[in-house]
């Protein structure tokens, strides 16, 4: 159900950054920025915790919610 939900917001933001744009050319560095900061906001790369800017606006970014449903996945999987 997580991953779906990931899955929709993303390609909601995709449709979102296309209506934005006038050519293809424009999209490629408009989704090189989105998916650089998604990267960043995830908490993949690194932990958020203790960064309070960062940790607040990671919430807007679905990867973190995917990232934490995956976390959430991987720890019921150890406990079974």
């Amino acid at each position: 159900m997580a991953v779906a939900l990931v899955a929709l917001a993303t390609t909601a933001m995709g449709l979102l950054f296309s209506a934005l744009v006038r050519t293809t050319e424009q999209t490629t560095p408009l989704l090189v920025v989105a998916v650089m900061g998604q990267l960043v906001l995830s908490g993949g790369l690194f932990e958020l915790n203790g960064q309070a800017v960062l940790e607040q606006v990671s919430w807007l970014s679905p990867t973190r919610w995917g990232f934490a449903a995956g976390r959430r996945y991987r720890g019921t999987c150890a406990r079974s």
